[in-house]
């Protein structure tokens, strides 16, 4: 059994979490700071809150995506939206692919490379 803190410095949501048959755990979200203020993340709950490689200004919600094995190691995680967006739920299937729901109002970066210039981005 493990626990992690993930987020930043002001209000965090962890609600969405699957377990797929190796035991590795998948959690969505969001993160937020205050209006005006820059957002420092932690999404692999190592406690360095500067995981995106980069800081987050406007304080707006930030979806996101985070895999860990079953000893609590984080593998990956993702940054989804930039401004206003939330991780809902997430399921994974038998085969190991991982959907996430959620909603967004600004961009998006639905392969989570960091870039909202994606095929079929809205």
């Amino acid at each position: 059994m493990w626990a992690k803190r993930l987020g930043g410095l002001n209000f965090c949501s962890g609600n969405g979490i699957a377990v797929d048959d190796s035991g590795d755990v998948y959690v969505t979200g969001s993160i937020n700071g205050n209006v005006g203020s820059d957002v420092y993340v932690d999404l692999n709950g190592d406690g360095d809150t500067s995981d995106l490689g980069e800081i987050i200004s406007g304080g707006f919600d930030i979806a996101y995506i985070a895999k860990f094995d079953p000893s609590g190691t984080n593998i990956w995680y993702k940054r989804l939206a930039t401004y206003l967006g939330d991780g809902l739920a997430v399921a994974v299937d038998a085969f190991g692919s991982v959907y996430i729901t959620g909603y967004t109002s600004g961009d998006i970066d639905l392969n989570g490379d960091g870039d909202t210039n994606d095929p079929g981005e809205v």
